[in-house]
This record gives structure tokens, sequence and C-alpha cells, in this order.
């Protein structure tokens, strides 16, 4: 990756940005990071001590050498497993259930790690699979995946913690708005499956004539939602609230803000979700 104007290489940069607003994060970094990068994270783990994440794919897990890959990373950084999160990242990719475990296994010294975690995501990359004006539900396999293999956590040397990306696809779309227009959609997570309000697409800012019809799409796509088995009500987070509110049309929102509402409720969900498990 390219440097910056001031020559900084961006993860410093960014690191730079996030300590001056005294942000306490931990830096992530993977086996085949570039030299530069995992100089950032260096820098980043000798000045606040906090340790960094190691983020391993499927492709890592299969590697013949990956107890002396990670070996070797621990000595760049000059620390101990325990002062280190090991994150195993699926991605967009559901492994098959027979393999996770096995897989798993094969992690070297997974006891030894400050934290252990499984992540991946059953979102799809956009929403033209689904029709407009209807509501639908999709698999939240990451999530039946993950129960599966705490049922199976006696064969595990280490049951891992539960991660997904809320209700985002783990790479962002290629869409090009000159060809194809956003649709207006709700995202709403339930115990096993994800609801999906949809609407029509975005009028273009020359047709004037249509600018009403996203004022009007979200109170109907809130009120598909708020009909819905799935509904928790009000109460259960913030993004809740705001879907009632906008059922009652005291607002519309554009993109960025639905995606927060589907946040905040995803994030809520998951935490209750987690927090009723034997």
């Amino acid at each position: 990756m390219e440097a910056l104007a001031d020559g900084r290489e961006p993860m410093e940069a960014m690191l730079d940005y996030l300590r001056k607003a005294k942000a306490k994060v931990v830096p992530v970094t993977g086996l085949n990071r570039y030299a530069e990068y995992n100089a950032a994270v260096k820098k980043a783990v000798d000045q606040d001590g906090r340790g960094f994440c190691m983020r391993l794919q499927e492709s890592d897990l299969a590697s013949d050498d990956l107890g002396k890959q990670l070996s070797a990373a621990l000595k760049f950084f000059e620390l101990t497993a325990n002062k280190v999160d090991l994150l195993v990242d699926f991605g967009q990719v559901i492994a098959p259930r027979s393999t996770v475990v096995p897989l798993i296994n094969t992690i070297p010294s997974l006891k030894d790690w400050r934290t252990f975690t499984l992540s991946a995501c059953s979102f799809p990359v956009d929403m033209s699979g689904v029709a407009q004006y209807s509501t639908v539900e999709l698999p939240r396999d990451e999530w039946t995946n993950w129960t599966h293999v705490r049922s199976r956590a006696d064969k595990l040397d280490r049951m891992p913690t539960f991660s997904d990306y809320t209700i985002n696809h783990p790479e962002p779309s290629d869409i090009d708005p000159r060809k194809m227009r956003m649709s207006g959609n709700i995202r709403y997570t339930s115990t096993l499956t994800y609801v999906v309000a949809k609407g029509e697409a975005f009028p273009r800012k020359k047709d004037k004539d249509k600018k009403a019809e996203r004022a009007e799409q979200y109170p109907q796509l809130a009120e598909a939602i708020m009909a819905h088995k799935a509904w928790c009500g009000p109460t259960f987070s913030w993004g809740d609230a705001y879907i009632k509110k906008c059922a009652n049309k005291g607002c519309v929102g554009g993109g960025t803000e639905w995606r927060a509402v589907g946040t905040s409720h995803h994030l809520a969900f998951v935490a209750k979700q987690l927090a009723s498990l034997p």
C-alpha cells in the first residue's frame, strides 16, 4: 500500500489518529501482511502496551508450518501468546460443520492465547436477490455453525468466542451507482435468521418528481418489521425505538442511519442470545 502524503504508512496514521482521540484500540495483523504494516503494528504494541490481534484465515489453518509462522510473529512483536488475541476469521465462507472442529484443533498452543474467537458471515453482499416491497428471512449460518461447535466443546482444545459481521457483508459491494440504484431496506436480526424488509430503488437526483418516494418507503418498511414475528419491541434497543418512530412517520433516515439501526438491534440481540445460553 502506498504511503500517505506525509510519508506515514496508512496503518500508522490511523493508529496515531485513534490514539489522539483517546480510543483504546488493539491493532490487528495477519501472517501475510507487508513489512511496513507490521512495523506500524509493532510501534503501537510498544507504545500502547495492549498487545495485538492475530487474524487467521481458513488458508492459514491448512498450512503445514502454522506453528512456526505464529512463533515467528510472536518473536517479531516480542510478545508471548498470552498477550495476543487470536481470531479465526472465515469471512464470507461458512465452513462445513464437520470441518470446523478439526480445523480449530490444528491451531498449536490453543490454550495459551489471551482470547480465542471464531468469526464468519452469511449476510449477502447486496439485496439483489430480494424482491421489491417484500419481507424475507435469510439464514444466520454463522450462528448455527458456532452453536454446533459449542455442542462439541468436549472435543475442542478450547471453545472459541462467537463473532460475526453484524448485518454487513465482509467485502464492500462494487455497485456502480451510475448503472444500478440502491434500494431502501431494513435489516433485523432474529434467532436463526436475518429479517430483511426491502423497498424500491432510490430515485436519481434528476428525478425531482420522485423525491417523495424515499420519505414514503421507510415508514412502510418499518411497519413491515414491526408486523413480523421477530419484532422485539421499541424498548429492546436504540435501533428498535428508531424503527417505531419511523413507522409513525417521525423520521426517514438514509442508508447510513438504517445500517446503524440494524447494527444497534443486532448487538443487543446477540448479547442477549449469548447471555441466555446455558
